[in-house]
């Protein structure tokens, strides 16, 4: 690749990235919080950098942090601490879920079931 077309790359990937965000923070500006559904590849940054851009953007602009995860899953422990709240569900039964969800959002407001 010459080095003029490796230039017009990066700074296309730059320009989707500045996309993508400008808008994923909008939207984590305007919440109260963010919550995670937590899953084996989260942990992968290389597979998902998405989630540690998030969860990064999240604590920069201090939103408290929820995270709903499978039970049975290893958390990163600096994850745990800085955690507002965390429940786990059993995999495949939405019901358990919802429980879940139910209860770890409930600290934040009333939660209609």
């Amino acid at each position: 690749m010459t080095s003029e077309k490796a230039r017009r790359e990066q700074l296309r990937t730059q320009r989707r990235l500045q996309e993508w965000a400008t808008k994923n923070l909008e939207g984590l500006e305007a919440s109260h919080m963010f919550s995670l559904l937590w899953s084996p590849s989260c942990a992968n940054i290389a597979k998902q950098p998405e989630v540690a851009l998030r969860l990064a953007a999240a604590l920069l602009l201090d939103k408290p942090i929820t995270i709903l995860a499978p039970i049975g899953s290893e958390l990163p422990k600096r994850l745990l601490a800085v955690a507002a709240g965390v429940e786990y569900y059993t995999p495949g039964d939405m019901d358990s879920m919802k429980r879940a969800m139910i209860r770890v959002l409930a600290p934040f407001a009333p939660v209609r079931q």
